[in-house]
């Protein structure tokens, strides 16, 4: 009888868990799940105290849709304590997969801009989806999106009051080495980088110091610099520097892409001045690429959720959602020496085939990605991985700083894909992109 009660209690409690797995995995699978996918903003590299105005990509990678007539708001702001702008007028409902994009319209100023503060804010610009919880979701963790944002000084005329030179950085250009068109720069090319810089301050600068540039790219050593000029600079008085050598290579290779560079005058301290916070400026610039050994046009690129293993080495700057966030000047750097990565998660149903792989390595770090593989899995983010391919195995196509294409014959669709590195590369890369083969219609 003893043994009959304990078997039906067993049977009894056996059946409550069961339930209540099956209801917790109904839940879970009968809910949407918003994430904010791409962000965005005009201008690229805003003026302190110029208008942003951003726009925020979003989707549902949940399995069930957003309830229709409730809203979907987005919040946008410029770090933890600028003033809050949002977006409050979709309510139709969104369907698994769906994405769509919205702008701000209501909040700080008139609803629709962000004002810049100047210089680089770590913590970024956000968007912050469904940031009220207005419907419940599967994950409220992935709703924010940061990226980082770099600003230049506004300008100012004012000569400064304190009796000292204060160096700015006005305009800055590239230009073939040893001569030739500018407008025809392409990748591949050697080029030097001419620096414009103005004495704003009160003051001349001493003569026999030196007036330096250095030229970065963001999380890269100076990839240039002028370091030749001593004489002294009056106030008002503007000169243009020309660079004249490079910690990496000299002249400079140029590479193909839409990365940012950042000049910054007197870099090593070497003139006492007024106001240091001025001295650098951010340009934007766009060089045409080679063609790609791997023809991507019967491809599309795939899209999903970043997963990863490691630590960033300065959140946002090196996050590993900085691995797909379209900017190649802002790469995925962990601080672990092995067994870290970054991928993709597809979500659930979405498996899909790889054909291809593009990649950007960081800066000067081509040796980093040399041996890290592509690996696909349908068990989970962190188990069941499959090799696809290795990168940098093509001697005909070494790795370079600048788009790299890998072709992938992987004709099993999987839901996570991952690149994993070799020990000691940190996970450091610039851009990643997944592409499979286009559904035919």
């Amino acid at each position: 009888m003893v043994n009959r009660v304990i078997l039906l209690v067993s049977f009894c409690l056996l059946q409550f868990l069961i339930c209540g797995f099956q209801q917790r995995a109904l839940s879970q699978e009968n809910l949407p799940d918003m994430v904010v996918t791409k962000l965005t903003w005009t201008p690229a590299v805003p003026m302190q105290g110029q208008k942003i105005y951003p726009v925020a990509t979003i989707e549902n990678i949940g399995n069930a849709p957003t309830p229709p007539g409730v809203l979907t708001g987005v919040s946008f702001a410029i770090g933890p304590t600028n003033p809050v702008i949002w977006s409050n007028t979709y309510t139709k409902s969104i369907l698994p997969g769906e994405s769509i994009t919205l702008t701000p319209n209501g909040g700080a100023g008139d609803g629709t801009y962000l004002v810049a503060p100047g210089g680089d804010v770590l913590t970024g610009i956000y968007a912050w989806v469904n940031d009220a919880h207005r419907y419940k979701e599967s994950d409220f963790d992935n709703n924010r999106l940061a990226v980082p944002i770099h600003m230049t000084q506004a300008p100012d005329d004012k000569p400064d009051p304190n009796g000292l030179p204060d160096l700015i950085v006005t305009d800055f250009r590239m230009v073939p080495y040893g001569g030739g068109d500018p407008a025809k720069l392409k990748t591949g090319d050697r080029v030097e980088f001419v620096f414009t810089v103005h004495n704003r301050g009160a003051a001349a600068t001493p003569e026999g110091q030196t007036i330096g540039v250095g030229l970065y790219a963001f999380y890269t050593h100076d990839i240039a610099y002028s370091d030749y000029y001593k004489h002294s600079l009056k106030p008002g008085a503007t000169i243009e520097l020309r660079s004249n050598g490079g910690l990496h290579a000299y002249p400079v290779p140029l590479y193909g892409g839409d990365y940012r560079l950042q000049a910054v005058v007197n870099d090593l301290d070497t003139v006492k001045e007024s106001n240091t916070a001025n001295n650098s400026l951010v340009k934007e610039f766009d060089i045409p690429e080679d063609p790609s050994p791997v023809d991507t046009s019967n491809m599309e690129l795939l899209s999903g959720t970043v997963f990863s293993k490691g630590t960033p080495v300065e959140a946002p700057w090196t996050n590993p959602k900085c691995a797909f966030d379209g900017h190649v000047d802002t790469p995925c750097w962990l601080v672990e020496m092995q067994d870290v990565y970054v991928g993709l998660d597809l979500g659930a149903g979405n498996a899909r085939p790889l054909s291809a792989v593009r990649f950007y390595p960081r800066f000067y770090y081509e040796d980093r990605v040399d041996g890290a593989i592509i690996q696909g899995s349908n068990t989970g983010p962190d188990s069941g991985f499959v090799d696809l391919c290795t990168l940098g195995d093509d001697d005909n196509h070494p790795i370079i700083t600048g788009w790299n294409t890998k072709s992938v014959n992987c004709t099993t669709p999987y839901r996570w894909y991952r690149y994993y590195p070799e020990p000691g590369s940190q996970c450091m890369i610039g851009e990643l992109q997944f592409y499979t083969p286009k559904v035919k219609e």
